[in-house]
């Protein structure tokens, strides 16, 4: 069974505080394909790495 090392992963709300944004805006982001993210059992979890590349978008989009 393939589990995802939820050790390294973040959640909504660690999203959120890197992307300086409420964690409903994080949630529409994954709901709208912006930023991918798994759920395992309640939680949703979205990879650091992931979420460093949106903040590069939505930092550069800013400008």
């Amino acid at each position: 069974m393939n589990e995802l090392p939820t050790q390294k992963m973040l959640t909504i709300r660690d999203a959120s505080l890197r992307l300086n944004r409420c964690a409903e805006v994080v949630r529409r982001y994954v709901r709208e394909g912006k930023l991918p993210a798994y759920k395992l059992g309640l939680m949703w979890y979205v990879r650091p790495e992931d979420v460093e590349a949106l903040a590069r978008k939505l930092n550069s989009a800013s400008k």
